[in-house]
């Protein structure tokens, strides 16, 4: 008799059970991944079809330890609001022997900096809307708006890390930078 009264919670947590991993396997597969960069398909053209010109990725302007800035290019002039573009990659911390820390989507401070008064003339947090904790690269932006300081010609763009540990020094990438 009280094997029969078991049976049912057995059966019932067994179904249970079915469903629940039934559901997860569906969702599982039906929920769209991100590849990092579509497939490319490589195509025989005959030598004497013009080939069409094709954009290249953007040259990386500089790097340090997994910060590498797209944007701006420290060989061309600028002006303000300067718009930063960068891309953490930690994925090769181990041949870089260093890594570049994020923390709570916030890669650092974005400066630049009058390099004779060592006056900082604009400023702005480094951010990401994306999911900044994955293995993966992750873009991250900033806008450097027009200073309300009087500055000089000679100016530089600092990058400082995010390091809530209070690890010292933090890392840092700087590099001049010319207005127009």
């Amino acid at each position: 008799m009280k094997t029969l009264q078991k049976n049912p919670t057995i059966i019932i947590t067994f179904i249970f059970l079915v469903i629940v991993y039934g559901l997860l396997y569906y969702f599982s597969t039906k929920i769209p991944r991100k590849n990092p960069e579509p497939e490319t398909k490589t195509a025989v053209v005959p030598t004497s079809a013009k080939m069409p010109v094709v954009a290249e990725k953007p040259k990386i302007a500089t790097e340090h330890c997994g910060l590498s800035v797209v944007s701006p290019n420290p060989n061309l002039p600028l002006s303000f609001p300067i718009a930063v573009v960068a891309i953490v990659d930690n994925t090769k911390m181990a041949s870089l022997g260093c890594s570049w820390s994020v923390f709570e989507g916030q890669a650092g401070i974005v400066d630049v900096i009058d390099t004779v008064t060592g006056v900082v003339v604009s400023s702005s947090p480094f951010l990401t809307k994306e999911n900044w904790m994955t293995q993966n690269p992750v873009p991250y932006t900033a806008t450097l708006n027009q200073p309300i300081v009087a500055y000089g010609k000679n100016l530089k763009i600092r990058f400082t890390e995010s390091d809530p540990s209070g690890k010292l020094p933090q890392d840092i990438l700087e590099f001049p930078i010319v207005l127009q």
